[in-house]
């Protein structure tokens, strides 16, 4: 997902070097603007949560319920960003 957002963001002449800038610039620019429904900043910022706990997390433990919610939820985010491009089919 954040590489999706890193390109969809470069495709509109905008870089970011953290994530937390990028998380926050699609918000402001695809969420709060109304192209995609909340939902989706959510799914983000959970996919970052998740990041940051599977790299820095005090567990290596990953449930399977964990994992399957993550990737039906980043299926989802993928199928609708995409939807954003420009030359979006």
């Amino acid at each position: 997902m954040f590489y999706l957002v890193q390109e969809l963001l470069a495709v509109e002449r905008l870089r970011y070097s953290t994530q937390k800038g990028l998380i926050s610039e699609f918000g402001r620019r695809h969420i709060k603007e109304g192209d995609l429904d909340p939902e989706f900043g959510r799914i983000l910022s959970k996919g970052y949560e998740r990041r940051m706990f599977g790299d820095y997390g005090q567990t290596d433990i990953v449930s399977r319920e964990m994992a399957r919610t993550a990737l039906d939820e980043s299926g989802r985010f993928l199928r609708e960003v995409k939807k954003l491009f420009p030359d979006a089919r």
